[in-house]
């Protein structure tokens, strides 16, 4: 009788770990980085309260990467506009983005980790992502 309630449990494992998962395509496996300039210049919110940061994301070296990136961040929702666009160093991408009122920095932080962007660089101090907090600006 144990073994029959740890089925589902096993084969929930499997699937999610299995190399087709849907699970495993939500998410990236490569280091890419956030590397934001001075926190005055780059990271601001207007009147309505949206935030508004600009930064660029290295370790972006194919196409797939960078259409993937952009879905995740579409499909995440938390934007009223964002761009993603190339850089004349190969591999480096410009983030501008705009959220809705009232989105947090901790959105960013979770969409990060789901995004693999492994780490977060401020004025050359670089931090784990899942420690990205708007901290991490007012120190500078």
């Amino acid at each position: 009788m144990r073994y029959c309630l740890l089925i589902p449990i096993v084969i929930g494992l499997l699937l999610i770990n299995s190399p087709t998962s849907n699970a495993q395509s939500d998410t990236f496996t490569s280091n890419y980085i956030a590397v934001f300039g001075a926190a005055k210049d780059v990271v601001s919110r207007d009147a309505e309260g949206r935030l508004n940061m600009i930064y660029s994301i290295s370790g972006l070296f194919s196409e797939e990467e960078v259409a993937e990136l952009k879905r995740l961040f579409s499909a995440y929702d938390i934007f009223e506009t964002f761009s993603i666009t190339p850089t004349d160093i190969p591999g480096t991408f410009v983030v501008v983005e705009k959220t809705k009122v009232g989105v947090s920095v901790s959105a960013h932080r979770k969409l990060f980790v789901i995004s693999g962007i492994d780490y977060v660089e401020i004025d050359g101090k670089r931090m784990k992502s899942e420690n990205f907090t708007i901290e991490g600006f007012e120190q500078q």
